[in-house]
């Protein structure tokens, strides 16, 4: 009995740190006033391409051009579900579940693989901070970039542990990482770290096969995505919508986008 406490223990006290998170800004969640958070015109492409997607679309048209999102639509995929139930203002509200996720994500992992009392500290150390609470304010693709990849290594670690089913896990994992793609292109090197990672594995090939054909049916469902919203599997919002390139202004005059710069 008492070392069942002692290993739910630390998971309590992780629990109680969320909550304190929680208390401290959800006055705040939701800025008076405005839509998607508090940076634009990155939160307002999220919020308002989410509005779209509800509608059969994925065109804006905020900022008084009616246009493709300049964005993939990973983050307003997740973004739907608060859209739908309270209006582009209610966006914000996924980010901040999704940062309550991410402190339970990070006891959970850290639990696993050191000591339990590492579960709380690792919740101190990932919410408290003025960043995360920042960014649990305002409608960004960076919390649910930090969310999944903690989300694919905790998937891999409860593979690691168990010796059957672990391809379940794997393939979870693989689908997860590959999802973060449609987040941000960038994060496609995120799949091949979690290749590269299974090699360490006994039957590393098997486990490798699996996650990286999970890891390729979002990505192809991406590729599908870009043909039905831009015309061309290749084709994205950098592109369509705000890329200031002669390839990119060749395709807004096909889609009758207005040409701008895009600084990046």
């Amino acid at each position: 009995m008492r070392g069942r406490i002692e290993s739910v223990a630390p998971l309590v006290a992780a629990l109680a740190i969320t909550c304190v998170f929680a208390v401290l800004h959800v006055p705040e969640a939701v800025p008076p006033g405005h839509v998607a958070g508090e940076i634009k015109p990155d939160g307002y492409d999220y919020a308002y391409g989410a509005q779209s997607l509800l509608r059969g679309s994925y065109e804006v048209t905020w900022d008084g051009t009616r246009r493709p999102p300049m964005y993939p639509p990973g983050t307003s995929i997740l973004l739907a579900p608060s859209v739908a139930v309270g209006g582009v203002e209610a966006s914000v509200w996924t980010v901040y579940v999704l940062a309550l996720v991410l402190g339970l994500l990070a006891a959970l992992l850290a639990g696993k693989i050191g000591h339990p009392m590492a579960a709380p500290l690792s919740v101190a150390l990932t919410l408290l901070p003025m960043g995360p609470g920042t960014l649990a304010r305002t409608v960004m693709s960076d919390l649910p970039s930090s969310d999944l990849p903690s989300a694919a290594l905790v998937l891999l670690q409860l593979a690691a542990l168990v010796v059957r089913p672990r391809a379940r896990w794997v393939i979870i994992a693989g689908f997860v990482s590959g999802y973060l793609v449609s987040l941000r292109y960038s994060n496609a090197g995120f799949v091949l770290a979690g290749i590269v990672g299974l090699t360490g594995w006994p039957s590393w090939r098997r486990n490798a096969l699996w996650y990286s054909a999970a890891a390729a049916v979002p990505v192809l469902l991406l590729l599908v995505f870009h043909r039905w919203a831009f015309g061309s599997p290749l084709a994205t919002g950098y592109i369509t919508g705000w890329s200031g390139t002669l390839w990119g202004a060749k395709a807004q005059q096909r889609s009758g986008c207005r040409p701008q710069l895009l600084l990046a």
